[in-house]
């Protein structure tokens, strides 16, 4: 049940490029934000912000929910580690990997005021080129990148 959950983007001004595999991106974010909503439990509010912030595209998703423990912290990258009844363990394993292909990081911000935020960062294109990304493939795209904006909200 999601009746209370409300799903925020931050506006948006393209102000840079990235090379991307377009549909593996969307792929990680849509892990991100369904993982931000089942932490809500259907309330609250899971927020997607982007901006650049020197020569990185940055992408946090954040939510308003319990947040992550110290202990769970530790081990959330790590594949089969879950805390869902019914979860693999491997989202974000598998959303790490793909950021990593892409020249990129995804990380737990730390000391969010509440819930949890993840941070993707992909290297703009003015600081590369497609011969340092070796995973630039036929399926790569140049995507648009966006104007700084307040990323994860710090406590």
């Amino acid at each position: 049940n999601v009746s209370g959950l409300r799903l925020e983007f931050a506006p948006l001004v393209a102000q840079g490029q990235v090379y991307a595999n377009l549909s593996a991106l969307i792929s990680v974010s849509l892990n991100l934000i369904d993982n931000a909503c089942h932490a809500c439990r259907g309330q609250g509010r899971v927020t997607v912000t982007a901006g650049i912030v020197e020569d990185q595209l940055c992408l946090a998703f954040q939510d308003d929910g319990p947040g992550i423990s110290g202990a769970q912290a530790a081990q959330i990258f790590e594949p089969f580690f879950t805390t869902r009844a019914n979860g693999t363990g491997l989202g974000l394993a598998v959303a790490r990997a793909v950021t990593q292909a892409h020249g990129g990081q995804l990380t737990l911000v730390t000391g969010a005021a509440s819930g949890a935020c993840f941070l993707m960062t992909l290297p703009l294109i003015a600081q590369s080129s497609p011969q340092s990304h070796p995973h630039v493939t036929a399926d790569t795209q140049v995507v648009a990148a966006f104007e700084p904006a307040a990323l994860c909200q710090a406590g």
